[in-house]
């Protein structure tokens, strides 16, 4: 899978291409709004010197008179200003202003810009006699039947120029500001992602030799606190799991250490001299005791690996825990013959769940098997099934010696072994991988001592609703 790039270099492209594109925007928005306001400034400026005009525009009787010494000075007066107006009564020109050179030039175009009916207006954007680009401002109107109109005009000259000046700044501008943004965005992602250039380098320094290091989750921003309380989660699971497999390993090695040694010492001992037929039985009926108590040890290993793995939960499916039990109970049923031990069942309850049901048989025989190794001579297993609210109760009671108050906490870690029955046949792996099937079923197990004698067993499962 290809990798998706860096996070700088991908922030850093997000600031730039949002910056440009905003700084663009910006500079088209600012533009239009400066043409905008510097057109309606020279349109405010017709309008009132149309209402000027209006105002001299008088009628005596069937006769109109323009006081024309008010409007024939200043700009007006000027050849070519850029500043003209216009007169026409009845189509016909009435008076011109004498900056408007030739007198008879048209100063609209055929096609207005815009046109208001209610003030009869008509505005026009055209091209005056020295070439200068002109606003032309039209209004009709009737004095004594007479049609009047007037014409007023005014160079955008300065405005153009001032607005192309305007939009040279913005385009000499506008690279400025977008490499200033690539630099801003270059240190904004640069100081913003520094925590994570401090996070990694603390958790280079963390390796399988110093697991129980951890990070300091108020050492960085909020954000990456939670990642840090996270990973100190992670080591210390991972701690915990590293320390089970190297406690795992020390003990398997010290287990086999001594069934290995008498293996070999049977071995030596045969080999030292020739022995008769009866000897050398004896030596391999020695030798495949030890090795029967070594294969139950590596089964027992390989059955709580294959539960780490998770490898049982994908044959889960609904069983009869009533099965299992009974399947359990056959198999140990010649140890406790062979004992003198009586296995007694309480309450049975037909009982169903989701699970594995070699797996569930095994935890059941090692319960029944722990219960007869170590119980009493003449003694019983009382085993009972039961239905207790959305759970299903199993209990495993013997009548034998008991477990240390103390000793409780520790039955069910591996190669686990009382000095109290260390003299009984065991790999200190049958509880452990008990606990480990019924936890591998969404279940619990506890175990408490019987003040009558002996100790009791329970294990709780979820119930299979079957409807």
């Amino acid at each position: 899978m290809k990798s998706g790039g860096s996070i700088r270099g991908r922030l850093l492209l997000w600031i730039f291409l949002s910056g440009a594109v905003m700084v663009i925007l910006l500079d088209f928005v600012l533009l239009h709004e400066f043409k905008t306001v510097a057109f309606h400034s020279v349109n405010n400026v017709l309008h009132s010197k149309l209402q000027i005009m209006k105002g001299l525009i008088h009628a005596h009787g069937n006769y109109i008179e323009v006081e024309i010494a008010e409007v024939a000075r200043g700009e007006y007066s000027i050849p070519n200003s850029g500043h003209y107006y216009q007169v026409f009564i009845d189509g016909n020109s009435y008076l011109t202003s004498p900056s408007l050179q030739p007198s008879l030039f048209n100063l609209i175009s055929d096609t207005p810009e815009s046109y208001d009916a209610e003030t009869q207006e008509w505005l026009y954007r055209t091209t005056g006699p020295n070439k200068e680009p002109l606003l032309v401002l039209r209004n009709d109107f009737m004095i004594q039947d007479k049609e009047v109109s007037i014409r007023i005009a005014e160079t955008l000259k300065g405005t153009v120029e001032m607005l192309a000046k305007l939009e040279r700044y913005f385009y000499l501008l506008t690279p400025i500001f977008i490499l200033l943004i690539g630099l801003i965005g270059y240190l904004i992602s640069s100081h913003a992602l520094r925590p994570l250039t401090i996070f990694a380098d603390a958790l280079q320094c963390i390796t399988h030799r110093n697991l129980e290091a951890r990070i300091a989750s108020n050492g960085f921003a909020s954000e990456l606190n939670v990642f840090a309380e996270r990973f100190n989660d992670l080591l210390e699971r991972l701690q915990t799991a590293f320390e089970a497999e190297k406690d795992l390993i020390a003990n398997a090695a010290h287990e086999l250490k001594t069934p290995l040694a008498v293996i070999q010492a049977e071995c030596d001992i045969a080999l030292i001299k020739e022995r008769t037929g009866e000897e050398y039985a004896e030596s391999l009926r020695e030798v495949r005791t030890v090795t029967d108590n070594m294969l139950r040890q590596v089964n027992g290993m390989l059955t709580l690996a294959r539960i780490d793995a998770d490898i049982l939960s994908t044959t889960f499916q609904p069983i009869s825990l009533n099965q299992c039990l009974d399947n359990a109970i056959q198999l140990v049923a010649p140890l406790a013959t062979e004992q003198n031990i009586r296995i007694v069942q309480g309450k049975r309850d037909e009982v169903a769940l989701l699970g594995d049901k070699d797996a569930l048989t095994e935890a059941m025989t090692n319960l029944l098997e722990n219960a007869v190794n170590y119980n009493r001579p003449e003694g019983s297993v009382i085993v009972s099934l039961q239905h207790c609210d959305e759970q299903i109760k199993l209990t495993v009671q013997d009548t034998g010696i008991g477990i240390p108050e103390e000793e409780l906490d520790r039955v069910f870690h591996k190669f686990y072994r009382s000095e109290a029955v260390k003299n009984i046949k065991g790999t200190g792996l049958g509880l452990s991988i008990t606990k480990a099937i019924v936890l591998a079923h969404h279940g619990d197990i506890t175990v408490h001592n019987v003040e009558s004698g002996g100790v009791c067993f329970t294990i709780m499962l979820p119930r299979l609703n079957l409807g």
